[in-house]
């Protein structure tokens, strides 16, 4: 079976959302007026990740359920995560080093690294564990609920095969969060405001509370096409248009509001799936791969390797002085250096490896 090509749209969406990340974490949120707002919102892009991958896996799979029947989902998922192992392996070895054993301490909530918490590392199940999920990296919660996600899809891919059953599975999942969230704030008020590492676990990192925004994603791969289907190409721009305007302005009241009652990860999901609807709907994303394209296509190993990157440069002191200029070199060596990283890693680790696991498992003799 041949693989889809890639997605330059996609690819550079993916490249805006890392480069917003690395901001986040290089610490770019001192940063005077809107310029320090939208610098601490630049974590939320995770979400956009999140969106970009539901998408994904359901475009993936529907060429596959199509091919094979619906027989070997599982196969499907566990080719593509242990196509991801290789480059995530190198980065828990490097943190190891970096972190020399003990793991990133604030998300350890105090705990010291246990033996349970590696294996879970290892087996990618860390993302069922609030001191597990994001201690020995310090950003691989990402990991932990895609993981996690990966081995839900063989259960529930063959049962959303249309925008009616998936958009059912999507309220049912926003509803789940929702009242997960208005239960934890009431039965586990205490515990939350006694622990910022249990507080962002429940309302935000666990696969409760990502699960509706994978699910989004899922369902604009059915919605989508139908309004191209049902509208003109002038309707659809004029739609498309009002989803930016409508995603920009949930985005900026997000930076300056916050999220009140609603989940984090929730919220943030609607405005990036506005924000992707109406990139979608304005292109057919098979165009020219641009550099934004070129940077989202490693995205992957520049998530897993820049906070490391950072980390480094802390420690060492290095890209002191002016605030201002400091973080420029901070920023722009964390983005070059892991960026070459990236490039590296997928060449020589993740294609390769993909590409004799996908031969294996899809061949047609098989």
């Amino acid at each position: 079976m041949k693989r889809q090509p890639r997605d330059s749209s996609i690819d550079a969406m993916k490249g805006i959302g890392i480069l917003c990340i690395i901001l986040t974490h290089a610490d770019a949120a001192f940063l005077p007026g809107p310029a320090g707002r939208f610098a601490a919102f630049g974590a939320r892009f995770v979400q956009l990740f999140f969106l970009l991958n539901g998408y994904l896996i359901w475009r993936g799979t529907e060429k596959y359920l199509a091919d094979r029947g619906g027989i070997g989902l599982f196969k499907w998922s566990l080719v593509h995560v242990l196509a991801m192992l290789p480059v995530y392996y190198v980065s828990l070895v490097a943190a190891c080093i970096i972190y020399r054993g003990e793991g990133y301490a604030y998300w350890l909530g105090g705990r010291s690294v246990s033996a349970g918490n590696v294996a879970s590392h290892f087996l990618g199940l860390f993302g069922l564990n609030p001191y597990w999920i994001n201690s020995l990296i310090g950003v691989e919660w990402y990991l932990g609920d895609l993981f996690l996600f990966y081995l839900l899809v063989p259960l529930i891919r063959g049962r959303l095969k249309d925008l009616r059953s998936t958009g059912l599975a999507l309220a049912g999942s926003a509803a789940t969060s929702l009242m997960f969230t208005a239960a934890a704030k009431v039965f586990l008020a205490e515990q939350i405001a006694g622990s910022p590492v249990l507080e962002a676990y429940i309302l935000n990192f666990c696969l409760v509370q990502q699960l509706p925004v994978f699910l989004l994603g899922a369902a604009l791969y059915y919605l989508i096409p139908e309004i191209r289907a049902g509208w003109n190409d002038t309707v659809c721009r004029r739609i498309a248009a009002l989803c930016m305007i409508a995603a920009a302005g949930g985005m900026i009241f997000l930076m300056y509001f916050g999220t009140g009652p609603l989940p984090v990860a929730l919220a943030s999901g609607v405005v990036f799936g506005l924000f992707f609807a109406g990139a979608r709907l304005f292109s057919s994303g098979h165009g020219k791969a641009g550099i934004l394209a070129q940077i989202g296509r490693v995205s992957y190993g520049i998530y897993l390797f820049h906070f490391l990157l950072l980390q480094i440069f802390r420690r060492a002191g290095i890209f002191q002085g002016n605030a201002l200029i400091a973080l420029s070199l901070r920023y722009l060596a964390a983005f070059v250096g892991t960026f070459a990283l990236a490039v590296m890693a997928d060449r020589f680790l993740t294609k390769p490896v993909k590409r004799i696991l996908w031969n294996y498992s899809f061949s047609e003799r098989r």
